[in-house]
């Protein structure tokens, strides 16, 4: 770097040299998990009740009892349930009930309608008439068959009905986050189910398959959740079964919904632990810095879901050392998962300098649907060295003239000028330090009786991160006296060193103070005082 010097009759000297500072560590702590979608499956069933008719043969007139001699047929349509219209063979009015292929169960069992696990019993017990009847059972999965005719006979026969099959019918509807669909018929298509459900402002996108129908025309709808606005565990669908009805009254309709996979979702909490490392407290005389292994510590339990804020809090009250800087990203991912960026900064310690050991992360992390959520740590910027050179002006006489100047050139660029004094200065003062002012009063209370003195008993502790001072006592020397005192006592706090306090008397009462802390070897402005607090103990 080179000089350019405007100074009339001053002059400036330049004095260079260098120090290793720190520039930022910065690592990169991310959770995250398998992707398995939510699958819920929605249900409709109904109780199973075999359709039971009977037939009721009769002697013909003149005759005491039916003969072997006497026949008749019977008729089915299943047409409207979508079967078709079938005639029986000839069956003998003396007929066993289920043995035999000329049997009543194997010839009803025969017609082209009628499904296998048909089932006759014949009462025992002839008729008052004459007569005798058949009990024909038919198979659930025929659910509610229509009644059977006799079609031709040479005796009186009556086809009574005694229990419907049951079967279910209608529509029933589902809900999610208070947001209800359209009615959907109890036998929709995937398709439909799909579009109703993606009607709902709160369901994203979803896949749905159908599944056969049970022998009540029950189905299974397996609905998963595909899309990011439904992430997750998320809660089940709520369904209402208003619209369905049953074919016998005895069997109740229900729509039920559960889940068959939860949705992967990161919950639990995880812990950071620090390594052990040296770091430097750097002065600006660099003879004078001290260094110290830091490190080793474990943090307290940090939710899985912590903002910047909270994880910076957790990080720093690990050790008076650290300072860093956390950001993290915007939202979850589809699983729930962060990623928050820290920054280790610069501080009056320079504690942070050059390649530091990764975080090291202990999961507590839970997951869901078997599978154990992960937690990275990884460096994204090594901490690396710098090159600082420093700057001296340096007066020909007695002072630097206030109008003096000089200009810096770099890799062939050269700056405008530069006043070597603070504008409007007239010292060497350099640049801006932080200060804090600390001040004592008391409420003027003289229409009560009290007055504005400050109480020579007042006293007061300072806290810095997680050090605290001895007690001082506000105002047993002066102003001047206690400024020392309170510089005596911040700079026994591992956190402080070069720094100044000064006190004047304050116009708030007597008694009253006004101190102020400078801390000079601070560069700039550091942003680790945001997080700083200043806290007073008065009795």
């Amino acid at each position: 770097m080179e000089w350019d010097n405007k100074l009339g009759s001053r002059e400036i000297q330049r004095v260079s040299t260098s120090v290793n500072l720190g520039a930022n560590e910065v690592q990169i702590i991310e959770t995250d998990t398998a992707v398995v979608n939510e699958v819920q499956l929605v249900t409709t069933s109904t109780n199973p009740v075999h359709e039971v008719q009977e037939v009721v043969l009769s002697p013909p007139p003149g005759h005491l009892a039916p003969n072997s001699m006497m026949t008749y047929s019977l008729l089915l349509d299943t047409s409207l349930a979508g079967g078709s219209f079938q005639y029986s063979g000839r069956i003998s009015a003396t007929a066993t009930a289920s043995v035999g292929r000329n049997s009543v169960q194997e010839i009803i069992e025969s017609m082209a309608n009628v499904e296998n696990g048909v089932v006759v019993t014949k009462s025992s017990d002839d008729n008052p008439d004459g007569g005798h009847t058949y009990s024909v059972t038919f198979p659930l999965s025929m659910k509610n068959v229509p009644l059977m005719e006799v079609y031709v006979s040479d005796l009186p026969v009556e086809i009574v009905s005694v229990e419907d099959g049951n079967a279910l019918g209608g529509t029933f509807r589902l809900s999610y986050e208070d947001e209800t669909t359209e009615s959907i018929s109890f036998d929709a298509s995937s398709s439909e189910v799909k579009n109703k459900l993606e009607k709902l402002s709160s369901i994203g996108t979803v896949n749905v398959y159908r599944g056969p129908p049970d022998e009540q025309n029950g189905y299974s709808w397996e609905v998963q959740f595909t899309s990011h606005l439904n992430h997750g565990n998320i809660e089940s669908l709520e369904a209402f079964e208003d619209g369905l009805y049953t074919t016998n009254p005895i069997g109740l309709s229900n729509v039920k919904v559960e889940t068959i996979t939860d949705g992967s979702f990161i919950g639990g909490t995880f812990r950071l632990q620090f390594g052990m490392w040296l770091y430097f407290r750097a002065f600006l005389n660099v003879s004078n810095s001290s260094i110290f292994v830091v490190g080793g510590e474990t943090s307290s339990d940090i939710q899985c879901d912590a903002d910047a804020a909270s994880l910076k809090r957790t990080i720093e009250d690990m050790s008076p050392f650290f300072y860093v800087s956390v950001s993290r990203s915007d939202g979850p991912s589809i699983v729930g998962g962060y990623k928050w960026t820290v920054s280790f900064l610069d501080d009056v310690t320079h504690a942070h300098v050059g390649n530091l050991p990764e975080i090291v992360a202990i999961s507590s992390l839970t997951g869901g649907s078997g599978y154990i959520p992960t937690i990275e740590v990884r460096e994204e910027h090594r901490g690396t060295q710098q090159e600082v050179q420093m700057i001296s002006v340096i007066s020909g006489g007695d002072e630097v003239h206030e109008l003096s100047s000089f200009k810096l050139s770099f890799g062939g660029e050269v700056t405008g000028s530069i006043l070597a004094l603070p504008s409007g200065g007239s010292k060497c003062s350099g640049s801006r330090v932080a200060r804090q002012i600390i001040t004592t009063s008391t409420e003027d209370t003289i229409v009560d009786g009290g007055d504005n003195t400050v109480s020579p008993f007042t006293r007061f502790t300072l806290t810095f991160k997680n050090s605290t001072t001895d007690i001082i006592y506000a105002n047993k020397d002066s102003c001047e006296g206690t400024a020392q005192t309170i510089q005596n006592e911040l700079e026994a706090l591992p956190e402080f060193f070069g720094i100044a306090v000064s006190g004047v008397d304050a116009n708030f009462g007597l008694g009253s103070c006004e101190w102020i802390v400078t801390f000079n070897n601070m560069i700039g402005n550091p942003a680790m005082l945001e997080g700083a607090y200043i806290h007073f103990i008065v009795v």
